[in-house]
């Protein structure tokens, strides 16, 4: 089952990837051979240009913008969700010592940090 989980994950991705191709299909096949082959597999790389980004990796889930003696960085971040369950005592006025109840909570992660200085991708982070 955590197979099939995976493959569908993956086969959503590659779909999407096929999707903002398809959708800046003009643009696309203006880029070099070894960029839309990075683009297809979801690779970015150094100097690479806010479109290009997108359409290898989608719309940031954040955008920052910071202003330094050096200019103004624009700071895509990538967020995914997990979910963790964790049992926590619960003290209540019934017979004497805990009981105990699962929770389930959601927290949200960065999986990717990209910054661009004037419009080209200066440095990224992948966090694992």
């Amino acid at each position: 089952m955590l197979f099939t989980a995976f493959i569908s994950l993956f086969w959503i991705s590659c779909t999407s990837v096929d999707k903002r191709i398809e959708a800046s299909a003009h643009l696309f096949s203006s880029y070099p051979p070894e960029v839309q082959a990075d683009l297809r597999q979801g690779k970015i790389a150094l100097g690479y240009d806010m479109k290009m980004v997108e359409i290898a990796k989608g719309e940031p889930t954040y955008v920052n913008i910071r202003q330094s003696e050096e200019g103004e960085t624009t700071i895509w971040r990538y967020m995914q969700l997990r979910q963790y369950t964790k049992s926590v005592p619960v003290y209540d006025t019934g017979p004497p010592g805990a009981r105990w109840a699962n929770i389930t909570e959601t927290e949200e992660f960065e999986v990717l940090r990209v910054e661009f200085r004037n419009g080209q991708v200066s440095s990224f982070e992948q966090i694992q």
